[in-house]
């Protein structure tokens, strides 16, 4: 009876009863703002309750600006106030923020009361002996809608928000699965899980909480540590606890704490994550760790009972049957939590519409158990997720774990939103700090962490990996902004940061910022070979052949740009001028056209030994190695197919009869914009009753199921159509024998294919025709597949090429024709296009039915999406910024990307099979009304202005002298020389006679003839032209991903 008369007695404090025992004013929200004790604050916070009020506790760490957000946002003008000096500090700051914002907004004052006002019996106090009036209890107390307080969010990505909970959520606390008989919790008054296990679960159930001493008067509130809380559960004897994960981390060090959580029944953790390596030794010495998931607007629904989990699946989740889950697929295999409403319980919040009815969304990204289904694992926010330039999505959170796990690291904050690859902000342990202001001190400490960040690159995806030059150190007198719980305010810290965030990639793009020292010990072959092979071999992670190819062996385009900023810096601090002066020779994508160790070493020796740095025409040496490469891979074929006619007669009689055939169909690069509209085309058709999706494999936990998964979401795509029971995803490494694939599959596929689309290539447009080998030898180990099928001589080889194998084409009066190229001088510019013309050329001597697909330009599908990377969209982005959008004589033609894949199968299908084929626009549109329409889509936004066309010429003068470091807002600048290229065939299309450029195409691009392919396609024989309507739904996709503003 001491609490019920100690909340009366909070009760008639806070709305004294009239003379007729009637509370005076019901329904009013009253705030609490002090630091006392548990006792006393959750006494308070079920008096406002009792009173008909609603409590609306407020933590102390919170800013004037977000206490008075919450105080506006649920009209409250009452505020409970005590504690120390702190308390009354941020009151005045509040109210001083109230006075100049909102001049009329007043405020109530009411003085927390002691311990010994509320318990007389702990206190002195004389006049305190008498027991308060009963206080009667609110009039709507049965009503399970009424409202009895709020409890706002952390605030970890805005301002804290107010959080309602109704009569039926307190009273959802007898249903929280596993209730423990008697429990601590070190968890704040204020948060949710302070009123739900202080006061409604011992109320509910009858079970006891341990609290901490109460503060009488004068003593400061106490505060509670892994050590008070420990020495408080062994004392009372308390069987559960629920305590943030830090508390966990300090008892794993000390055994006597071990010891007697072993004997406890459940010692569960939540509200951040919990180090792999502690979690697994706790329970390794018999702890029962139960993970726990809730949030202010859900509550918690996770069992603590062991059902299907074991003891050491600590880290897996499992949610009570009542508890209204639903799992909603988003990237990469993983699901976001949803929680609906059911009899017991209803969300706070209701934010999504689902078909199973109105839910709450909450951001929260889980994966599921491989073999036990009930069972999820959190791994992330949503809105967390870092979003490289490149599409790619990195979860932020496991890598900062990983990084904060070593002793160096206090904390840190995983940076690289829109940008080419991640950093991390590292705030060093105390212990650890340094002038980060000190590039040797900086370099000191990357040096230290270095090979804790290796291990933690060595178990993330080659996108996600972190380089020595991507390490910011956080200054000591600018600490992380954090939220009342302590977690990081990711938002507010990177804007802390900003300066030093831009700083470090602008140094990464200019080729600037490397580590101190870095260089060789003499600019000599043997020494280059040894300082360029250790720096490779950092940035890889793995042992390097110098005589191979960088790209086969674990290098990307990222590893590209760290190994040249590395040899601009050593070439800049070498102490020879000979050496430091040429610095400025090293062309952008040297490591691309020097792709080995000894061909990049050979490059670095000449252009300092020689002064003579013009580029030698090496058209012919060009052609020589294309030749070479045919030759290479038709050498050894089989020659038993060579006088195979096409198609089997009776098939075509077939065909032509309407006889239904059935095609068992394997697709190469399904993950891609065409490989997944392939895909969804060939699943949803008849025709096809076997379809194998064959990717590369992906980084550790990253399948191509999974990424399959990613590329239909992020494209708008049907997700359950990748469940159908005739698709089969396969991994290979192409390159490998019998494309790395088991036996048993091997032999299914030769068995049973019918139709080979061999999609999967790599776009890369600065690699050398060398770099493409893997792709070319993978394709003679397709081409062996589909000549050991007993459907050799029937089956089809679709090969889908490019318009880049014409880079060299000359006669723009003509259409390219839709046959094979007999001059490989016509292909020679680029390695892509290069090593396309190797094999159109290498499957003509096959034997096998082949075709041959080259695609014009892809545009968006039909839904809007188009991926951000794409040369087009990034065009619109910078001419926001450069304030005007570049005009251009001539036409466009390009193919939306679900067309295209029509196109394809209609040709993979065709009754009578051509060599070559084009998917090319038959309706090309002008660039200039393509210009136009995005212009006015651009001005829907809130300013509505409307960008201006200038001539291409200027577009491209004004992103010259751009600045270099504003990649943001202008991410043309890394494009500079692609667009410099379509400067120059926008100059020689202006030469031309108006009516004559009127029927060329933009930027001098060859137009293709499609009259084959229109035969065979009525896709694209009645395609409508690109239209307003089209390049509005572009535009709106990429404003709905953030690309564009």
């Amino acid at each position: 009876m001491h609490f019920k008369a100690a909340v009366d007695c909070a009760a008639h404090i806070v709305n004294p009863l009239d003379e007729h025992g009637v509370p005076s004013d019901q329904g009013r929200v009253i705030a609490i703002l002090a630091a006392t004790d548990y006792l006393v604050y959750q006494t308070l916070n079920l008096g406002i309750m009792q009173s008909g009020s609603i409590a609306l506790p407020i933590s102390q760490r919170n800013s004037p600006e977000a206490v008075v957000n919450l105080l506006r946002r649920t009209d409250c003008h009452n505020v409970m106030v005590g504690g120390g000096s702190a308390v009354h500090s941020l009151l005045d700051e509040a109210k001083a923020y109230l006075a100049r914002d909102a001049p009329g907004y007043l405020l109530n004052i009411i003085q927390v009361p002691s311990a010994a006002k509320l318990y007389p019996h702990l206190g002195t106090m004389a006049d305190s002996a008498n027991s308060p009036q009963d206080y009667p209890l609110p009039t709507n107390v049965d009503d399970l809608t009424a409202l009895r307080c709020y409890i706002h969010s952390s605030g970890t990505t805005s301002l804290p928000k107010p959080i309602p909970i109704t009569e039926k959520q307190l009273r959802y606390a007898n249903k929280v699965p596993g209730n423990p008989l008697s429990a601590a919790m070190a968890m704040p008054p204020f948060h949710l899980m302070g009123v739900f296990i202080h006061i409604t679960t011992p109320l509910q159930n009858g079970n006891p909480i341990l609290l901490w001493d109460v503060v009488r008067d004068g003593e400061p509130a106490p505060v509670a540590t892994p050590d008070t809380t420990m020495q408080a559960m062994r004392r009372f004897g308390a069987t559960s606890v629920l305590a943030a994960p830090a508390f966990l981390v300090a008892w794993s060090r000390d055994k006597e704490a071990i010891g007697y959580m072993k004997m406890m029944d459940h010692v569960v953790t939540g509200g951040g994550p919990l180090p792999k390596e502690i979690g697994d030794e706790l329970v390794h010495n018999g702890v029962n760790i139960v993970q726990t998931h809730g949030g202010t607007e859900i509550f918690s629904g996770t069992e603590v009972k062991l059902i299907h989990r074991a003891p050491e699946e600590w880290e897996w989740l499992e949610f009570a049957e009542h508890y209204p889950t639903r799992w909603e697929e988003r990237d990469n295999g993983l699901f976001e939590l949803q929680i609906l409403e059911s009899k017991e319980f209803h969300p706070s919040i209701y934010n999504v519409d689902t078909p199973d009815g109105p839910a709450y969304a909450t951001n929260d990204l889980f994966m599921r158990h491989p073999t036990k289904p009930t069972l999820y694992k959190m791994v992330g926010r949503q809105d967390d997720q870092v979003t490289l330039a490149t599409g790619e999505k990195v979860n932020p959170a496991p890598i900062e774990l990983a990084i904060s796990e070593s002793p160096l690291v206090s904390v840190a904050v995983l940076l690289g939103r829109a940008k080419n690859q991640v950093a991390i902000l590292v705030q060093p342990a105390p212990e650890y700090q340094v002038d980060p202001n000190s590039p040797s001190d900086v370099a000191a400490f990357r040096k230290l962490l270095w090979p804790h960040v290796e291990n933690v690159n060595a178990r993330s995806a080659g996108f996600a990996k972190i380089f020595k030059e991507t390490i910011i150190l956080a200054d000591p007198t600018k600490p992380f902004a954090r939220t009342p719980k302590g977690s990081v305010q990711r938002k507010r810290t990177e804007e802390l940061y900003a300066a030093e965030i831009k700083e470090t990639y602008a140094a990464i793009e200019q080729a600037k910022g490397g580590e101190d020292g870095a260089f060789p010990e003499a600019w000599t072959a043997a020494a280059l070979e040894a300082w360029i092979l250790s720096v490779v071999e950092e940035l890889v992670q793995r042992s390097i052949d110098p005589s191979k190819d960088l790209f086969d062996q674990g290098a990307d385009s990222l590893t590209a740009t760290f190994l040249r900023l590395r040899c601009n810096n050593a070439m800049q601090r070498f102490p020879d001028l000979s050496v430091s002066s040429k610095a400025r020779l090293l062309d952008a994508d040297v490591v691309f056209t020097h792709p080995t160790i000894s061909s990049l070493v050979q490059y670095l020796i000449s252009i300092v030994s020689s002064d003579n740095t013009s580029i030698v025409d090496a058209k012919n040496d060009h052609v020589q190695n294309m030749e070479n490469l045919v030759q290479k891979y038709i050498a050894d074929l089989p020659n038993g197919l060579a006088m195979s006619p096409p198609k089997a007669l009776n098939d075509l009689q077939n065909e032509e009869a309407g006889v239904v055939h059935k095609d068992s169909i394997l697709i190469t690069g399904t993950t891609g914009a065409l490989g997944s509209a392939l895909l969804k085309q060939v699943i949803g058709s008849s025709r096809f009753e076997r379809v194998w999706a064959l990717n590369r494999p992906g980084p550790p936990g990253n399948s191509g199921m999974q990424r399959q998964q990613a590329s239909f979401s992020d494209k708008g795509l049907d997700l359950s159509l990748l469940r159908h029971e005739k698709v089969r995803m396969i991994d290979v490494d192409a390159s490998a024998d019998h494309l790395g694939l088991s036996s048993s599959d091997y032999e299914e596929i030769s068995n049973s294919v019918t139709i080979i689309v061999h999609n999967a290539w790599r776009l890369d447009f600065n690699l050398a025709l060398k770099s493409f080998e893997p792709q070319i030898k993978g394709t003679r180990n397709l081409i062996d597949l589909a000549l050991s099928s007993p459907n050799a001589s029937s089956l089809r080889f679709v090969f889908t090429s490019s318009i880049g194998v014409f880079p060299s084409w000359t006669d723009v009066s003509h259409l390219a024709p839709e046959e094979p190229i007999n001059d490989p001088q016509t292909s020679v510019g680029i390695g892509y296009g290069e090593s396309k013309y190797i094999l159109e050329h290498a499957e003509s001597q096959t034997g096998l039915t082949t075709t041959s697909i080259r695609i014009g330009q892809l545009s968006g599908s039909s839904n809007g999406s188009w991926a951000t990377t794409g040369w087009f969209p990034i065009l619109l982005k910078s001419s926001v910024a450069l304030g005007c959008l570049p005009d251009s004589p001539g036409t466009v033609s390009w193919i939306p990307v679900d067309a295209a894949a029509t196109a394809v199968l209609d040709a993979a299908t065709a009754a009578r099979p051509e060599k070559v084929f084009h998917i090319y626009h038959p309706r090309p549109m002008p660039w200039k009304a393509i210009l136009e329409a995005a212009a006015n889509a651009l001005a829907m936004s809130e300013d509505g202005k409307t960008l201006p066309l200038v001539p291409f010429s200027e577009w491209q003068a004004r992103l010259e002298v751009s600045r270099p470091d504003n990649f943001d807002k202008i991410p043309g600048v890394k494009l500079l020389p692609f667009y410099r290229g379509m400067a120059t065939g926008d100059a020689a299309n202006r030469q031309l006679a108006a009516e004559v450029c009127g029927q060329r195409e933009a930027f001098g691009v060859v137009r293709m003839a499609t009259d084959k392919m229109r035969r065979v396609s009525p896709t694209l024989d009645r395609l409508n032209a690109i239209s307003v309507k089209d390049v509005q739904h572009w535009i709106e996709h990429w404003r709905s991903v953030g690309f564009l503003p």
